[in-house]
């Protein structure tokens, strides 16, 4: 009918089990703690993580594509209104200060999760265990997010030798069969990259980039890469073009870095001589 839905507001006086944070009281350490308690107490399961030196809050976009967005005084206001009672002197109900939120944020100590990075496709944990449940994982660090009506496949208790050979033959007969690999060695390197993403966590240090190249244009390096990759990400790759110049690319990495993408596609770079890819490829 049009109609707003009616709305009983809380009692100032009545918490109902949140925090209760009266602004009346000017003392901002105290404040400050009351914040970060409340947090700790709703953040779970966790939307909001320490994510590098950033804080950020998990959200999807309309494509159900998962992106990191940066938690500004704004957005902390947004999430903290929920999560505690705001009130002043018991007498009425109030909004959080924004200047409270601006020093919340810039504590020396933010005792949020960690966030390594956002998968949408199930991957195993460096405890050897296969993240099934979407959401935050704290063993590995990473948040499950598969898209909507995404179903895993099975998994057996036990991995035989017939399920090797299934897989071999869907990779190398089927995915990989049209691909015109220079030598085995070529294909098996293709491969390794394609089962990198999903045993990563069970990998200590670092590990290798991988380079697809060839003798002529047109040969399906995108779609190679496309291949390998879509299964694990199940949507496009972040693709950085070669910009001709150092400073707009170190500004691509450093983007593509914030926005928490696994896998990027450096794509038709005529030359590795840049300063920002050793930096990247070697930290």
């Amino acid at each position: 009918n049009g109609r707003r839905p009616s709305f009983d507001p809380p009692s100032p006086g009545d918490a109902g089990g949140k925090v209760a944070i009266d602004v009346g009281c000017d003392h901002y350490p105290t404040l400050t703690s009351l914040c970060w308690e409340a947090i700790r107490r709703e953040n779970s399961p966790p939307v909001i993580f320490r994510y590098g030196a950033r804080i950020v809050r998990v959200m999807r976009d309309a494509g159900s594509s998962i992106w990191l967005q940066t938690v500004t005084p704004e957005i902390l206001r947004n999430e903290i209104s929920h999560w505690a009672h705001w009130h002043k002197f018991n007498v009425k109900l109030t909004k959080p200060p924004m200047e409270l939120m601006k020093n919340a944020l810039a504590d020396r100590t933010i005792p949020l999760p960690v966030l390594r990075g956002v998968v949408s496709a199930p991957v195993f944990a460096s405890d050897g265990t296969l993240m099934l449940t979407p959401g935050y994982n704290e063993k590995s660090g990473l948040y499950y997010a598969p898209a909507p009506g995404f179903e895993a496949l099975p998994v057996p208790d036990t991995i035989e030798p017939k399920h090797v050979d299934e897989a071999n033959e869907l990779l190398c007969k089927e995915m990989l069969v049209d691909f015109p690999f220079a030598s085995t060695a070529d294909r098996d390197n293709a491969i390794a990259l394609f089962v990198l993403p999903y045993v990563r966590e069970l990998i200590e240090g670092i590990t290798p980039n991988h380079l697809l190249e060839s003798s002529m244009n047109g040969a399906g390096k995108g779609k190679l890469a496309t291949a390998l990759t879509r299964p694990f990400l199940g949507r496009p790759l972040g693709i950085v073009a070669d910009p001709q110049d150092e400073r707009e690319l170190a500004k691509e990495i450093t983007t593509q870095l914030s926005q928490g993408k696994p896998i990027v596609l450096f794509d038709n770079f005529t030359s590795l001589d840049s300063q920002s890819l050793a930096a990247l490829w070697t930290g």
